[in-house]
């Protein structure tokens, strides 16, 4: 921290709670020691252009469940709440069904949405769950302020092995294209039909 702190002066760290975005303050003092300040209020919404989560997403919702779900969309939601127009949302993430199932549903209508696998490092070589980069883009500010709302298709990229490689998560692949390939077609009855997206997705299970 103090290191940081050196380096970055201009950094503020704040510790709160991420499913709330009500914080406690560290400013680092001459001193390179902490004061500790209490914020009264929440960051308000549209605060920032860009927003990272490594990890954080998956540690709250652990293994699936009603306590898993409600952790996984207070926080998903507080990020939609704080992102700006045309923001992006990066997440990265091991995905689990069920917290892609999460990403999906929040970033359904009003967000553009990727999901690509990223490259192993060699500890995570023959792990079964390999790491994705999620990126949600927000809608311009003049699709909301018109009441328009974008629902695009998902896109998804998987790099291809070569001809007989071995592939250590193949499960976790097919299990991310089946549900971006349910979610897309959900995607594309709402914009055909008028049908709520979450409506065909419960129709498509």
């Amino acid at each position: 921290m103090r290191k940081h702190v050196r380096v970055r002066p201009r950094m503020r760290w704040l510790v709160m709670d991420a499913t709330a975005m009500k914080a406690r303050e560290h400013v680092a003092a001459a001193t390179c020691l902490c004061v500790v300040l209490t914020l009264v209020s929440q960051f308000s919404e549209g605060s920032f252009d860009t927003l990272v989560d490594k990890g954080a997403l998956d540690a709250l919702m652990g293994e699936p469940g009603a306590a898993a779900e409600r952790a996984g969309n207070s926080l998903l939601a507080e990020c939609a709440r704080v992102c700006a127009p045309k923001g992006r949302i990066l997440v990265v993430s091991l995905l689990q069904d069920h917290v892609l199932e999460a990403l999906l549903r929040t970033f359904r209508v009003g967000w553009r949405l990727s999901v690509t696998q990223l490259p192993a490092g060699p500890d995570m070589l023959a792990s079964p769950l390999q790491p994705f980069l999620v990126v949600a883009q927000a809608q311009s500010a003049e699709h909301a302020a018109v009441g328009t709302s974008v629902v695009a298709s998902v896109e998804l990229i998987i790099p291809k092995k070569g001809a007989g490689a071995r592939v250590s998560n193949a499960e976790q692949q097919h299990n991310v294209a089946l549900l971006v390939r349910r979610e897309n077609a959900a995607r594309d009855a709402h914009a055909a039909t008028g049908v709520r997206a979450s409506e065909a997705w419960h129709g498509m299970t």
